[in-house]
């Protein structure tokens, strides 16, 4: 517009500090001149001065949603947007002061997940049992590993403290394990424990369900009614004035709140303390209607995974990359989860349960897009294959050579009979050998090194190790339902454990799953490696005693 020269320009911008908020009244003592005398009219100052806080370029936001009772575009200026939807020129705070409404619409992998292992259930997140034995074992475990907002270290030691009940303490430790609200964990929990009393104030009034501990916005907005006479309208304008921490809003707000809780005989001093707890909530007041949704939706996960552990572990594989999947499944496998590589017999495109363990989908196999698993799937359907040739061949027809040569480097036709041998061009030989002299390098074909639980079966508990006898007794009953080849060792935090004379158990999921349920079990898995090249036909899962 001024037709300066971008030197210039990099000239003046060289001598600008870097520091975020930075204004231009506040260097104008050396930067004006700089500019006057490279513009000596002064427009660029100017200029620059009414350019000063504008936005400096469109953006959408990610997850916003405007909904209005008229046609968009006869209330805000708007424009079409990449997807051809309508998009407002105005900011979301302009917008929200307009009238309209805005929400954020957050999408969450673990809603895919969820409709993957639930959609053939008779069941929903709000109609499983709030206080299902099996969930609520899982829980007080810590047993969360994948679990929506609950596979965080430190929140499963919480609920390992916590112990919860009912799906809805669930709601409680959503909003508790956030920095804030954090430093109150031990009073919730000594209060909820009966250890400490819950004071018999206006905290303990209007948080009794939390144990007189302030954690939602909801109870703010209790507070200043039964304190000061708000209405509920007047509450709500409070509570976001606090969320949105609008400091001119509060300054006014807290003159008025004061008159009014003093009209209701509380004193200056009193009114203080509140107003600076009041403050302090305002770093971390969380929305109840939000933590339920992520509660209540977060104790319907672990449901799936207590009573679905295949499906949810193989939904989980599906939605993931392969960096998380490295450490996922070897979660899944050390639990006795059997988790096998793809195999044209009976894989899909993602990740699928079948009764005794896992299949990896065809697409784990780098290079092989879902439209080419899908080809191979329903070439399959069409009719079984018959041999490693005659696979190789067929899959060649109906996708290419280069993903049937894939396909056979993962080891993927490693069931069929035959042989695939490799001269100086492609030759087939059919025969009724199983063996094969081809090796299958996991992390070429799968980008990770592939999981095998190793070993004994170790069992982590918080009850005394000296009584041998007990842990004899109730071993023994397990072997008779699950009688296997791997040994047993009991073990405490402390470092101390034994090995349980006599018992040999199988690994599966079923058996750990049986261990887990036993009085003062805290965890129990088995010993994970990781194999990176094996033998085509290979049974790999099929780890050592």
């Amino acid at each position: 517009m001024l037709q300066i020269p971008a030197a210039q320009v990099n000239a003046v911008m060289a001598n600008v500090p870097q520091t975020p908020g930075l204004r231009l009244e506040e260097i104008a003592g050396d930067l004006k001149p700089r500019t006057l005398a490279i513009e000596p009219s002064g427009r660029w100052w100017r200029v620059s001065r009414a350019l000063e806080g504008l936005p400096r370029h469109s953006s959408i936001h990610a997850a916003g949603v405007v909904l209005s009772d008229r046609p968009l575009a006869q209330l805000v200026p708007c424009v079409k947007g990449p997807d051809g939807h309508l998009v407002t020129q105005m900011d979301m705070v302009s917008v929200e002061k307009l009238g309209l409404l805005k929400l954020d619409v957050l999408g969450l992998r673990a809603l895919s997940v969820a409709v993957r292992i639930g959609g053939s259930r008779q069941h929903g997140f709000n109609t499983v049992d709030g206080a299902d034995p099996l969930t609520l074992g899982l829980l007080a475990r810590g047993d969360t590993d994948a679990v929506f907002q609950l596979d965080g270290h430190g929140v499963r030691e919480l609920l390992q403290r916590m112990k919860p009940r009912h799906a809805k303490e669930i709601i409680d430790v959503v909003a508790l394990y956030r920095p804030g609200p954090m430093d109150a964990i031990g009073t919730y929990l000594a209060r909820r424990a009966g250890q400490e009393p819950v004071p018999h104030d206006i905290f303990g009034a209007v948080c009794h369900d939390t144990y007189g501990v302030m954690v939602y916005q909801e109870q703010l907005m209790q507070l200043v009614q039964t304190m000061a006479g708000y209405t509920l309208a007047e509450a709500d304008l409070f509570r976001r004035a606090i969320s949105k921490k609008d400091h001119a809003t509060l300054s006014q707000m807290e003159g008025d709140f004061t008159a009014r809780a003093q009209g209701k005989q509380w004193s200056l001093q009193e009114i203080r303390e509140i107003w600076g707890s009041i403050m302090a909530f305002a770093d971390y007041g969380f929305n109840k209607s939000h933590a339920a949704a992520y509660g209540l939706f977060s104790y319907y996960m672990a449901y799936l995974k207590a009573h679905y552990p295949l499906e949810f572990w193989a939904a989980e594989f599906s939605t993931i990359g392969v960096d998380k999947l490295t450490q996922e499944a070897k979660r899944a496998v050390s639990q006795g989860i059997v988790l096998w590589p793809p195999d044209v017999t009976r894989s899909h495109v993602d990740f699928v349960a079948e009764p005794s363990g896992i299949v990896a989908g065809l697409t784990l196999i780098r290079g092989v897009s879902p439209e080419m698993a899908q080809r191979i799937i329903a070439e399959r359907e069409r009719k079984s294959f018959q041999s490693k040739s005659e696979a190789f061949e067929r899959i060649s027809r109906v996708t290419q050579s280069r993903i049937a040569e894939l396909v056979s480097a993962s080891g993927a036709l490693g069931r069929l009979p035959g042989r695939l041998l490799k001269t100086g061009q492609l030759s087939l030989f059919d025969t009724e050998q199983d063996a094969s002299l081809q090796q299958v390098d996991a992390v070429q074909s799968f980008g990770m090194e592939w999981p095998v639980a190793q070993g004994p079966i170790y069992i982590r508990t918080t009850r005394r190790l000296e009584d041998v006898s007990w842990w004899q007794r109730q071993l023994k009953s397990l072997q008779r339902d699950f009688p296997g080849p791997h040994a047993v060792i009991v073990g405490n935090d402390q470092g101390k454990a034994f090995r349980v004379d006599g018992i040999r158990l199988q690994g599966s999921w079923q058996s750990l799953q049986a261990l887990r349920a036993l009085p003062m079990v805290s965890g129990c898995g088995r010993r994970i490696e990781t194999k990176r090249v094996w033998t085509d036909g290979q049974d790999i899962t099929r780890g050592t005693d």
